[in-house]
């Protein structure tokens, strides 16, 4: 995608009413490290899911944003699913 194409996105008025549904679901902390999250994260990049189901998409801080990006650039699918089933399991033992 580009830049421009996803400035369009972002400012549509149904992706914003999204993002606060989700930020209100995770209680707008970070699925990784519970910080305050303040970014949408899509779980399956968009550009191979073209899904903006609620279930493909988390809040992360910018810093675990732009981690989970980097690995996944870096180390490809397999260590990104890895990455994500852990960010899993930190929200089920902290929503317990």
């Amino acid at each position: 995608m580009t830049k421009e194409s996803i400035s369009k996105r972002i400012s549509d008025p149904a992706w914003k009413e999204l993002t606060k549904l989700i930020r209100k679901r995770d209680k707008n902390t970070c699925y990784k490290c519970n910080k305050k999250g303040l970014q949408i994260h899509h779980i399956i990049p968009f550009k191979f899911s073209k899904s903006d189901r609620p279930d493909n998409l988390i809040t992360l801080c910018q810093s675990c944003h732009t981690k989970i990006d980097h690995e996944y650039s870096r180390t490809g699918k397999t260590n990104y699913i890895r990455q994500m089933i852990n960010c899993a399991k930190v929200r089920n033992r902290r929503d317990e």
